[in-house]
């Protein structure tokens, strides 16, 4: 259940507290970035991801992928031009060929960038900057395709992982 708050001019859209409620921190980490990464691998897909990104960064993280990296869901982001999609076209073995597998929104240009990404069996929801903007999708992954990576350029990064119970 999201519910919905009004600040200043804009409507933000987020989870009910209750959620809160329901989730144990995993682990927490604050490091350097440069190229690729493997920032998690959680038993199961059942958490909540937050990334704090610092303004001016552009990469891709990766989330319900499998060792090799042939499935997953991508989102590209990209603070410095504000913009970010979401590719659900390689999750899962039975990869999904739609027309609708992309998903994008664009965001105020030059800011730092806060994600906290809801996944269960199913479907994954992102929430931006405090929940400013939500893209949610589908998805289907195999069962060990639990991995996270994240892949920019030179940059700190701060990530919480939570088991959602």
């Amino acid at each position: 259940m999201k519910e919905l708050k009004v600040k200043g001019n804009q409507l933000y859209q987020y989870l009910v507290e209750e959620m809160n409620k329901t989730k144990r921190l995993l682990e927490e980490k604050a490091e350097k970035i440069n190229g690729l990464v493997t920032l998690h691998q959680p038993d199961e897909n059942a958490y909540e991801l937050e990334i704090l990104l610092p303004e001016n960064q552009q990469g891709i993280l990766y989330l319900l992928a499998n060792k090799e990296r042939t499935r997953y869901l991508k989102v590209d982001f990209d603070s410095e031009r504000g913009f970010v999609e979401v590719d659900r076209t390689n999750v899962g073995i039975g990869k999904m060929n739609e027309t609708k597998s992309t998903r994008q929104s664009k965001f105020l240009p030059n800011k730092e960038l806060k994600m906290n990404i809801f996944v269960d069996t199913s479907s994954v929801e992102i929430f931006f900057n405090d929940g400013l903007k939500v893209l949610s999708s589908l998805a289907f992954p195999e069962k060990e395709d639990t991995f996270i990576f994240l892949e920019m350029k030179e940059s700190h990064v701060s990530t919480r992982l939570f088991k959602i119970e």
